[in-house]
């Protein structure tokens, strides 16, 4: 069973990602150059953003990101890293 609210952060999630590719034009290109080391950098520093936001009670400073929102953003940011790891794997299988 599906929690309450869960489909409706998924889709917010998809408008989220939509949203940021038009604003960084295309940033998969990106994300592909600089690899899965890249991806987990990135992951790496949304999760100590929300440890210190939400563990440490840290007054926020960005003005526009909430903890909320860098939480929807470590959802893009792990999505994008098993897409890269999916598109790693079938170059392996194609390789054999």
């Amino acid at each position: 069973m599906i929690e309450p609210g869960f489909d409706k952060i998924l889709e917010e999630v998809l408008t989220l990602h939509d949203q940021k590719t038009n604003d960084y034009n295309g940033v998969m290109a990106l994300y592909k150059a600089t690899g899965l080391k890249g991806r987990i950098a990135d992951i790496w520093r949304k999760a100590i953003r929300i440890l210190t936001l939400g563990f440490h009670d840290t007054p926020q400073k960005v003005k526009y990101e909430s903890l909320r929102d860098t939480a929807l953003d470590l959802i893009v940011y792990t999505t994008l890293y098993v897409l890269l790891l999916d598109e790693e794997q079938k170059k392996k299988d194609v390789d054999i």
